[in-house]
């Protein structure tokens, strides 16, 4: 399991290097998956946008803002195993 991040999609400014390495990790996941497609090697590539963590500036959980607990849960219970963007 790796894991993304949504400023992987478009370039942040201010947050070049943090994007890009996190770009990095989408497509090398994902060429990973390939490589390994059939050898029984799961590879999931974990994408979060927002969640409420104590370090954070968000302190509301909504539906769409998770606590990390639910976003874990979420994560390893889903049951694929190739890459997800």
């Amino acid at each position: 399991m790796t894991v993304g991040s949504f400023g992987s999609f478009l370039p942040t400014p201010f947050l070049a290097v943090y994007s890009g390495s996190k770009a990095f990790v989408q497509y090398w996941s994902t060429t990973l998956s390939s490589e390994h497609n059939g050898d029984g090697v799961p590879v999931q590539l974990v994408v979060g946008y927002l969640i409420n963590l104590t370090m954070g500036e968000i302190h509301k959980c909504t539906m769409m803002i998770p606590t990390p607990r639910a976003f874990i849960k979420a994560a390893i219970s889903d049951g694929h195993d190739h890459a997800r963007s």
